[in-house]
């Protein structure tokens, strides 16, 4: 053994201290002394090497899609002392099992190798040298358990996880249920003792209505297992097919054995206490998800189902939470206590996001909340345990009836009792009672659907905990960490698993070579993330802290009452001069016992300076002492944060800017004689300095009232009052006397209240050691300190058993039940949208396809939103080409965009309204199934009522053929988009002005029939009901009629061009939409890739209503641009109509609703729906786009006017100037003006200071004599302030939108020669104009005095004077033009 590791390989026997009653350590625990008892002469020499054996697979490529296996083995030594123990470098890959599947039931082959190595080391051993005695000795090993997920222990112990009997440890005698479609293993009252009140309860209402009698189940030994043994048939490995054994069936007596593990080859194996260990992070994840999923009711993860509803009507208990049948497959699905309410689940995900942890302790749970949806999806495995342990149980206290909330709070602490570093054997003791009262409690209030099999493992957690020792040497977490270094190791995917051995090989050598290596940086001697610094070289235990001090050092002096306050308190907790503190206290005492504490705080300093400078200068003290006695400096250091013992600390000012929360500060005082733990929030680190380069580091903290009036406890959690004030006259400590803690705001008492939270660091470790020359246990006065300290303020949650037999209703009272709808595809929720409008704030599955299927060639690519500082990731898949397109529907000329406007007679038994006759569809084919598909040839639409997306129906009357378009003159603007996608419209008459009146507006009386309409009443029902917020173009055709008819003129700001007239430029968006809608084809994968020319054709309907100038460059981009966005939001809606229908077969047999769809070719939407709806990648990138959509920042509150217009209209309405960052105050702020986001509100304070930066600069460069409110910002300025602080995405600012000649560099700083530069041009062209204005007036002068001399010299003042004069202003005029634009 080298000699870096051979003293900590005995560590375990030789420095650790025995804690009777603690469990710190696997060496404390039961299975680890019975087998020191079981086999003495192993267990006397320290050397001989305890280990602990995981497995589990991985997919070493990182993709999902594919289904590849690999399963390293890893071998852990227990020897090492717990900074060591699970670490990386100390973790040994002995097999590496390959792929693509996983080893399944023939995990046994592939361990073949390592067992007959393991039975060497057992019964022979290996020669070894020990570098540290500098002799040979017979090396042995022994492996204590395994360590791996649930899904692995089948592998390893040969008992099948799946089915009735899935628990491993109550074997045949596991409680199960079989329920609708799964197993609940409920029936935890067998677990109770058999005179508990609980186990006679026949309340349907509470459990299943049965007595329970049967006994716990038995606890089975090594020799019961191997006597289980004997009924298992024998099989062969292998998974070839024609091997008979791999679906052979277990007869009754095999039990859930699938083969004799072959760990049991190994002598010792049957007598340990514990073979395989259940993992804490899975099950503790799992219930967590099911929890979670139940509570908010997430799709997939809620276990209140409609299955598990039938659950309860088939088992005959809970009734109030049946489900009740209507007919026609509607149902009443009522709402449970269990389940929160939509508003509930926004409200504690608004909790959610306002969490914050320490640095390094989770991380931040905030992006995986969809407020919104109310839905918290995506948690990692470590997510889950902070959530389950820390989070939740704050958040849920207020919107759950204490019958429910308490078990998850009582579940709650029991995770974070049984996952503490340190145990105490009492506890668990306790524990193993506590958890079955909790599982009881559960079943008395969730569905038997709720108890999966990670659900009853938990009652076994306490037993395995005093059989192994702390959780943290057992679980799963740093496995899963070497897992993923593993899969890093893979450079070769053509050979993943000859990748991860060679890697590891090298990492091997370098790990042995680093040991050695004390002049370079290595992994044994690398600096921590959050390093203390160099030790100081103080003896006096104040001078000796290592604190390293972070930030930069803010020079303030401290005032006399500050630097007495912390002159004692450096005086006063020095262990040093405690005799000093006697002494002097003493000689007051014998003056005068009146104001003792008082005189002495005073006047020590003075004393004790004199007294040690005495002592100095006799020779009798140190140095360091004289240094003390003088005391520090007045002037000192203060710090935003400090680093002490490997935790990194920030002061509260700080976490404004953080998303983390470094402040919370907890440290043992006393408040009169008894200890107290003051709680507070860390206000400045301050460092005094002492004579001779000496310092001290102290935490000035604002401290929290928490006496017993002050605070509150509910259940195990203490909330205090955080704008209270405590001990403001003592407010330091020293850094190294502060514990961390954090505060979560307590939902139930509301601001200012916090619940505290203690943490312990993974870096910290509570472990006694023993000295060199101390071979006994620690004294008992030592113990009595410690236990005394940990139960200070020590709160414990105490599971009650309620004796007192409830009839509450586990039915909500407050919410009515929910109506579903059942389909052969099972439930389908019936959600009503109403918000059917155009949204320009959300982000399309079908509009990030850009690159998509303009021929249905090449591929198709989704790129993600780009954010500041993420990397663009991009989703191909293929598709076939898509049905021919020749034109945009309905478009083939300009002549042919206006509908044709005839007089005609007005039908008998109407009144003289306008009114328009639309062509009736042919009936509808049989619909086409996915595996059978239809020619196109033979397909004809689906019999629907047609109506044009933007058009008003208005009064019915007979319908006139289908080839026609009859209106009476010339009021009535019409249009009819037909059948066929090459069918044209009739061209327009040559009197335009005729075609663009528009007629009053009238609506379909109630009382009319459908008969009146010439079609049945489902058709007249689709005509006329109409869902909110869609646009039809009515408040178009009305303000053409106050118009004279006329074209609506559309008024384009000429600095920014976006239509300076709101009500104009809301009708002629809403007319870009319409004519998206109504003409736009749909079999592209984009709005870029859209013909120009039929681009162009829908531009040409727009003439049709406005006067508008398409071919101007800067009219064309802004009308391309919202019609990009209009054809997103119409794609977007389509692909949720697929969605909607539940199925691809009644998808694709339903077209989407008339207005929507607007009589496009049935092939279409079968294209869509076969070839891209149903696309396994499309459906990938759409989910992708989900999650970036819920994972987006808040949305501004302008609708869907661009940015720009909204801040013309704000300057036009305030009489202000324009300014772009005024407006995104407006643009982020609801009517109340709050902000959307606190991220928002900060954003915008910073671009305002920096436009004062920018202003205050101008104001310097600035002329004399110039007028200071003359001076302003340039929008051009402004622009690029907002550029930085918002990040820009191609030719836009991000959450704004395009900007005028946004081609400007996104950083501030050259936002100032821009306008320096700017300004220097406008001077010089003022100056310019100025001498071309006295060069003219002095030209006229000229002139004159040339003309009168030609008049003197002709002797006549009218020969060709006017025409000579002419001609001279003429070519002067000419002249000085050319001369001013040369300028």
């Amino acid at each position: 053994m080298s000699r870096h590791t051979a003293r900590d390989m005995r560590w375990h026997k030789e420095k650790r201290r025995d804690e009777e009653g603690k469990l710190r350590h696997p060496a404390d625990s039961v299975a680890w002394k019975e087998f020191d008892k079981m086999y003495p002469d192993f267990a006397a020499d320290p050397r001989n090497v305890r280990l602990g054996l995981a497995s589990d697979g991985f997919n070493p490529f990182g993709n999902m899609s594919t289904s590849y296996s690999t399963w390293p083995v890893v071998i852990i030594p227990y020897n090492l002392p717990p900074w060591m123990c699970m670490k990386k470098p100390f973790s040994l890959l002995t097999l590496l099992i390959p792929g693509p599947r996983a080893p399944g039931r023939d995990m046994d082959v592939f361990l073949r190798p390592l067992i007959d190595e393991l039975k060497e080391l057992w019964e022979k051993g290996v020669e070894t040298y020990d570098k540290m005695t500098e002799s040979l000795f017979n090396l042995r090993a022994a492996v204590m358990w395994t360590i791996n997920d649930f899904p692995a222990y089948a592998n390893l112990s040969g008992w099948s996880t799946k089915g009735f009997l899935a628990c491993p440890i109550c074997n045949k005698h596991t409680p199960y249920k079989k329920l609708t479609n799964k197993i609940g293993y409920i029936g935890h009252r067998c677990f109770l003792p058999m005179n508990h009140p609980w186990r006679k309860d026949t309340n349907k209402d509470t459990f299943d209505g049965k007595r329970e009698m049967r006994p716990p189940p038995k606890e089975l030994s090594g020799d019961d297992i191997l006597a289980q043994f004997e009924d298992i048939r024998p099989s062969r490995p292998g998974k070839h097919p024609k091997n008979k054994d791999t679906r052979r069936k277990r007869n009754a007596n095999e039990l859930n054995w699938t083969k004799k593990s072959i760990f049991f080859e190994l002598e010792y194996w049957s007598k340990l206490k514990l073979r395989h260990n259940l993992d804490v992070m899975h099950i503790e994840k799992n219930i967590c998800d099911s929890i979670v999923g139940t509570l908010l009711h997430i799709d997939g993860k809620s276990k209140d189902t409609y299955k598990a509803r039938l659950d309860l009507r088939n088992m005959k208990i809970k009734k109030d939470l049946w489900i009740t049948e209507r007919g026609n497959g509607v149902i009443d699905f009522p709402a449970a206590e269990y389940v929160l309410t939509p508003a509930q689940c926004r409200d504690i995900c608004e909790f959610f996001i306002s969490v914050t942890f320490p640095d390094g302790y989770a991380a931040n749970i905030a992006r995986n909340v969809h407020v919104e949806d109310g839905k918290l999806l995506g948690l990692k495995s470590h997510d889950c345990h902070v959530l389950l342990q820390r989070v939740l149980p704050v958040g849920i206290r207020k919107y759950l009836k204490k019958r429910v909330c308490t078990p998850l709070m009582e579940l709650s602490h029991f995770f974070q009792q049984i996952c503490a570093k340190t145990l105490s054997v009492a506890e668990l003791d306790k524990l193993e009672i506590d958890i079955v009262l909790i599982l009881c409690k559960l079943e008395k209030i969730f569905p038997p659907a709720f108890f999966d099999i990670m659900v009853h493992l938990a009652v076994h957690l306490p037993r395995e905990a005093k059989l192994g020792g702390p959780v943290g040497y057992r679980w799963m977490y740093p496995i899963e960490r070497l897992l993923g270094t593993y899969k890093k190791y893979v450079r070769n995917k053509a050979r993943p698993e000859g990748s991860i051995a060679e890697a590891y090989i090298s990492y091997e050598a370098l790990t042995y070579c680093s040991m050695y290596l004390t002049d370079v940086e290595t992994t044994f001697n690398r600096p921590e993330r959050y390093g203390d610094g160099p030790a100081p070289n103080g003896n006096i235990s104040i001078f000796s802290h290592k604190v390293r001090p972070t930030g930069k050092g803010v020079m303030v002096e401290l005032s006399k009452e500050q630097f007495e306050v912390a002159t004692w308190f450096i005086f006063n907790n020095c262990d040093e001069i405690e005799t000093y503190l006697n002494e002097h206290r003493e000689l007051l005492q014998a003056e005068s016992p009146e104001n003792l504490e008082r005189r002495h705080r005073e006047s020590f300093p003075e004393w004790f300076k004199w007294r040690v400078t005495t002592l100095y200068d006799a020779g009798l003290i140190s140095k360091e002492m004289y240094v003390l006695a003088q005391g520090p400096d007045r002037r000192t250091l203060q710090y935003s944060g400090c680093t002490v013992n490997g935790v990194r600390w920030a002061i509260k000012q700080m976490e404004r800017s953080h998303t983390t929360q470094d402040s919370g500060v907890v440290t043992l005082g006393s408040h009169g004689d008894e200890p107290f733990n003051f709680y507070g929030s860390l206000t400045s680190v301050v460092q005094l300095k002492f004579q001779g380069g000496y310092n001290v580091i102290l935490f000035q903290c604002h401290w929290y009232n928490t006496l017993d009036r002050k605070r509150k406890v509910d259940y195990h959690l203490m909330s205090v009052n955080v704008n209270t004030r405590w001990y403001t006259n003592d407010p330091y400590v020293y850094a190294t006397q502060a514990d961390k803690v954090f505060y979560l705001d307590d939902t139930k008492l509301g601001h200012p209240w916090k619940v505290v939270q203690k943490i312990q660091y993974r870096h910290v470790w509570d472990v006694l050691e023993r000295e060199e020359d101390d071979n006994e246990a620690p004294l008992e006065e030592e113990e009595n300190d410690e236990e005394s300290d940990e139960e200070v303020d020590e709160i414990n949650l105490e599971v009650q058993v309620d004796d007192e037999e409830t009839s509450d209703s586990l039915c909500r009272e407050d919410v009515g039940p929910e109506t579903i709808t059942l389909s052969r595809a099972g439930i389908e929720r019936t959600v009503v949208d109403d918000n059917d409008f155009i949204d320009d704030n959300f982000i399309d599955d079908d509009a990030l396809m850009e690159d998509g299927i303009s021929s249905g060639e090449g591929e198709m690519e989704s790129q993600l939103p780009q954010t500041r500082g993420k990397k663009i990731r991009k989703l191909k898949f293929k598709l076939p080409p898509p049905p021919e397109v020749t034109a945009a529907p309905h478009l083939t000329s300009k002549a042919q965009l206006t509908p044709n406007l005839q007089p005609t007679a007005a039908p008998q038994n109407t009144s003289s309204s306008q009114q328009i006759a639309r062509p009736q569809s042919t009936p509808a084919s049989q619909p086409m199934t996915r595996t059978q598909p239809t020619p196109a040839s033979q397909l004809t639409p689906t019999p629907q009522p047609i109506r044009l997306a933007h058009h008003r129906v208005l009064a019915p009357q007979p319908s006139p053929p289908s080839h026609a378009f009859v209106t009476t003159p010339p009021q009535k603007r019409a249009a009819q988009c037909p059948t066929s996608l090459n069918s044209a419209i009739t061209p327009e008459p040559s009197d335009a002005s005729q075609s663009r009146a528009s007629p009053p507006y009238q609506e379909i009386a109630p009382q009319q029939s459908a008969t009146q309409n010439g079609g049945d009443s489902d058709s007249t029902l689709l005509c006329t009901k109409r869902k909110r917020g869609k646009s039809i173009g009515k408040g178009t055709l009305d303000l053409m009629s106050a118009n004279g008819g006329k074209k609506l003129i559309v008024v384009w700001d000429p600095d920014h061009w976006v239509p300076s007239d709101k009500t104009v430029s809301k009708k002629f968006t809403s007319e870009i939409g319409i004519t998206i809608r109504g003409y736009a084809p749909v079999c592209y994968g984009g709005w870029s890739k859209i013909k120009p020319d039929t681009k162009r054709k829908l531009r040409e309907k727009l003439e049709t209503l406005f006067e508008v100038d398409l071919h101007h460059p800067k009219v064309l981009a802004y009308v391309d641009g919202i019609m990009a966005t209009a054809y997103t939001q119409f794609k977007w809606r389509l692909h949720n109509h697929y969605k909607e229908s539940g199925t691809y077969e009644r998808a694709r047999a339903k077209l989407p609703n008339p207005d929507l769809w607007n009589s496009r070719p049935l092939e279409h939407w079968h294209w869509l729906c076969d070839n891209l709806y149903s696309n396994e990648g499309y459906m990938e990138v759409c989910a992708t786009n989900a999650q970036n959509r819920d994972q987006q920042e808040s949305t501004h509150r302008g609708g869907a006017m661009p940015f720009i217009q909204h801040a013309l209209q704000a300057a036009k309405e305030g009489g202000k100037p324009i300014s772009f960052i005024d407006n995104y105050e407006n643009m982020y702020q609801d009517a109340e003006h709050k902000w959307v986001s606190e991220a928002k509100r900060v954003r915008h304070e910073k671009m305002k200071q920096k436009r004062e930066d920018v202003k205050a600069k101008l104001i310097e460069e600035a002329q004399e004599g110039t007028p200071i409110e003359s001076i302003e910002v340039a929008l051009n300025d402004e622009i690029a302030i907002m550029v930085e602080e918002c990040g820009r995405k191609g030719g836009k600012v991000q959450g704004l939108g395009a900007f005028p000649r946004l081609d400007i560099s996104s950083s501030s700083s050259s936002s100032m020669p821009i306008n320096s530069e700017w300004n220097e041009m406008k001077g010089n062209l003022q100056k310019l104009t100025s001498t071309v204005s006295c060069l003219e007036s002095e030209n006229a002068k000229l002139k004159s005095m040339l003309r009168a001399i030609f008049s003197k010299l002709n002797g006549s003042d009218d020969i060709n004077c006017d025409a000579d004069d002419s001609s001279a202003q003429e070519t002067d005029g000419i002249e000085g033009t050319d001369d001013f634009s040369n300028d």
